[in-house]
């Protein structure tokens, strides 16, 4: 009987669409080193990756409570300790019945913590090894690294050398874990600037209600100012808000197609989520970065990137966004650093450590 290829079960969390976006380099790789790929993965999450793999991976649905965000990131954790402990009872559940069915030879989990597995080679992704979540910064850091301790290795987004995209939250790793830096991962490509079309592309992400809020910003911007912009969404529930005339809009946006209307554009507007900062080294583009409020996270990447690479970042206020727009036009948009390993290389590397 034939041998069959190794099987990896990737399975994302679902907390915006970076966790979902970054796996595609990764799932790309195991694709290219003809390994099979089980996607574990939620509804939305299969809206954006089935068009980028259609039937060269299969999939399992996974549905689960959704996290709501209202609070500061800290607040909002604790109030929804309950919903958390359901979701990682679900991915305990799913992830041993994956295994019973599928007889995996590694799992790598994208930030869900229940997923791993007793019987499998299991690695987790992160680039926060180090919370930054204020006062609860103690408990919460002894909580977290109790759960990374669970999984085989974990798999850091970021370069151990230059440039250290994720500052203070992925350097240097806490004693006790087994780190590997895989570099940066994004699903783009370089996309020099041509011909401008657009002042400005505002790409959209993360949890609701904030994501609506910073749309609604763009949107009064764009109505006010006279400038032509171009908007990705970043979901796709329906918009009713009166937009400019000459906005150009989608929902949801494949790779090609952010390239092009970054190449296309004179100015960037982003949050400062870890995914989406690796998204601007593979563009090779610098943008305006606008945190989500309250999630120190972003808050520190923001001021990191301002610091290290020379970025502008904002308040979520209409004011301070229009004073930072204002500013960037007239500042230089290309990448100031570029990064010191391949990290496909990087990524095989790590696949042969599990005898792939």
């Amino acid at each position: 009987m034939e041998k069959k290829n190794p099987l990896v079960v990737v399975s994302p969390l679902e907390w915006g669409l970076g966790h979902a976006t970054r796996c595609v380099p990764v799932i790309r790789c195991l694709l290219e080193c003809r390994y099979r790929v089980l996607l574990v993965i939620t509804p939305s999450q299969h809206t954006l990756l089935q068009p980028l793999f259609e039937d060269r991976v299969a999939y399992r649905i996974l549905r689960h409570p959704v996290i709501h965000y209202r609070f500061s990131f800290g607040v909002s954790m604790l109030l929804q300790i309950p919903a958390f402990l359901r979701i990682l009872s679900n991915e305990r559940k799913t992830i041993r019945g994956v295994v019973a069915e599928f007889q995996p030879d590694l799992i790598i989990s994208d930030n869900r913590y229940g997923f791993w597995s007793s019987k499998v080679p299991s690695v987790i992704l992160c680039h926060q090894l180090n919370l930054k979540t204020g006062g609860l910064s103690g408990p919460g850091n002894a909580l977290h690294r109790s759960l990374l301790k669970r999984f085989a290795e974990v798999w850091v987004p970021d370069f151990q050398q230059t440039p250290q995209l994720s500052g203070a939250l992925g350097h240097p790793p806490p004693k006790g874990l087994n780190v590997r830096y895989i570099g940066a991962l994004s699903r783009l490509h370089d996309a020099p600037m041509n011909e401008t079309v657009y002042d400005l592309l505002a790409i959209l992400s993360g949890p609701e209600p904030e994501r609506s809020k910073l749309e609604q910003l763009v949107i009064q911007y764009g109505l006010e100012s006279g400038k032509k912009l171009a908007l990705i969404r970043g979901t796709t529930k329906p918009l009713s808000t009166q937009t400019p005339e000459d906005m150009s809009i989608m929902h949801l946006a494949q790779p090609r197609e952010i390239e092009k209307l970054v190449a296309q554009s004179r100015t960037i507007l982003c949050r400062s989520g870890y995914s989406s900062l690796c998204d601007l080294l593979a563009l090779q583009r610098k943008a305006v970065l606008i945190p989500t409020p309250g999630q120190g996270e972003q808050e520190y990447l923001a001021t990191w990137f301002a610091q290290q690479f020379g970025f502008l970042t904002c308040k979520q206020e209409y004011y301070s966004l229009a004073n930072a727009l204002c500013r960037a036009e007239n500042a230089d948009s290309t990448w100031p650093a570029e990064a010191s390993e391949h990290t496909d290389a990087l990524l095989k590397s790590a696949f042969k450590a599990f005898g792939l």
